[in-house]
């Protein structure tokens, strides 16, 4: 799903629906890109949701648990990465994440480099948390939040990451947030 809408990511519906038509698959990234070619992506290349979402998941996978440590340490050296893209080697990254990862790559820990943004960003990669701790709740949703606290210090941020990570908190519903 975000290669499909990596393309148009950041276009008002109205936007992509005159570019477009209704979009029902992969698309022309060319269209979008000549308007605005800082957010130019190949067809079916995923965006730094998915980007970060991988990094969690190589933490939780090599070290059989949420590590800080090195969850900032892959995050530092993508930023570091000899690559062509304006922060290294991430993809099209929001200005808060950015200033946390520099953080990280000035010497914070990955326990104060958040930032207090609201932004959707430790939502967004949370899911291999939820994933990995399948049918452990208290440890999918504290692996959500310890893994948004590294960018994210607001906390509709993190309650949103933790419901995503477990689906639905006890009591909780999502949309009637």
């Amino acid at each position: 799903g975000d290669a499909l809408g990596a393309p148009i990511e950041g276009l008002k519906a109205g936007h992509a629906g005159q570019l477009y038509g209704k979009v029902e698959g992969y698309v022309d990234p060319e269209i979008a890109g000549k308007q605005n070619p800082a957010k130019l992506r190949l067809k079916g290349l995923y965006t730094d949701d998915t980007q970060q979402a991988l990094a969690l998941a190589d933490t939780l996978i090599k070290c059989g648990r949420f590590d800080g440590a090195f969850f900032a340490r892959l995050l530092s050296a993508m930023a570091q990465a000899d690559s062509e893209g304006r922060f290294g080697a991430h993809r099209g990254t929001g200005k808060n994440f950015r200033a946390a990862v520099r953080a990280l790559v000035d010497g914070k820990g990955p326990e104060e480099s958040g930032l207090p943004s609201a932004g959707v960003g430790a939502m967004a990669r949370a899911v291999p948390a939820g994933l990995f701790f399948a049918g452990e709740m208290d440890s999918a949703i504290r692996t959500a939040v310890e893994q948004g606290l590294v960018t994210h210090r607001d906390p509709r941020s993190l309650v949103m990451a933790a419901v995503l990570a477990e689906g639905e908190l006890p009591g909780f519903h999502a949309l009637d947030w």
